[in-house]
């Protein structure tokens, strides 16, 4: 019989204590393999997102749907305001920003509004569904709790050093649902002597293969909206 839910999280915060760093990178990639599995195999899915870097701070909206449907609303929590929703199908991606009451159409072809879209929803999705692979190294950090749908969950950290060059990162994650809740990460500035920068990004819902209105993924512009041909990014 395999172990409950709360005797797995134990096994994993005692590995974390006494086993030896050879066995710690086994049991974390273990553990990032569950992960890109269960990310891989996600169809439809919604989250929500906090992430603060530096000075900046954004919440951000994502849902996707199969197949290739996508939105994600982005706003901003600094006193600099900003705010943008974006949507797109195969054909069609709309851009929207509801304060300067603008928006795009665009086809099928690339662009910004859509190169934008697929960079939010691999930051926040996508590059998880090849965790195992796209680490050099992980090793367990010990365990946290995130709050996260409404609930306080008991999550192991594990740190991994990616192969793409970016500075290494810890990872939150919910060992019985193998979904990352909480990332922080730390990269090295342009000039060296102003220090790294700190990027905390927490997951408040991950609804993965839940149900998603397909209402979210159509957008008549508001009356009074213009339209233009491009949109500010950030």
């Amino acid at each position: 019989m395999p172990p409950s839910p709360v005797l797995r999280t134990m096994l994993v915060c005692l590995c974390t204590a006494i086993l030896p760093p050879a066995l710690h990178a086994a049991e974390a990639g273990a553990l990032l393999r569950a992960v890109a599995a269960r990310y891989t195999s996600a169809t439809d899915y919604t989250l929500r997102v906090h992430t603060k870097s530096g000075s900046t701070s954004f919440d951000i909206t994502l849902a996707a749907r199969r197949p290739r449907q996508f939105r994600a609303h982005q706003k901003s929590r600094t006193s600099d305001p900003f705010e943008l929703l974006l949507i797109a199908d195969a054909a069609t991606v709309w851009g929207y920003q509801p304060r300067r009451r603008l928006y795009t159409r665009f086809g099928p072809e690339p662009g910004e509004e859509r190169s934008e879209l697929e960079r939010l929803h691999h930051q926040y999705f996508g590059r998880f569904q090849s965790l195992d692979r796209r680490t050099t190294g992980a090793s367990l950090a010990g365990q946290g709790s995130v709050r996260s749908g409404g609930q306080t969950i008991r999550c192991i950290r594990v740190r991994i050093e990616p192969t793409l060059g970016d500075g290494p990162e810890e990872l939150w994650i919910d060992p019985n649902r193998h979904l990352v809740l909480k990332s922080v990460q730390r990269q090295k500035r342009p000039v060296p002597e102003t220090g790294d920068i700190r990027t905390t990004t927490t997951w408040s819902e991950c609804d993965l293969d839940a149900p998603v209105d397909p209402a979210l993924f159509s957008f008549v512009p508001p009356s009074g909206a213009r339209r233009t041909n491009a949109l500010e990014i950030r």
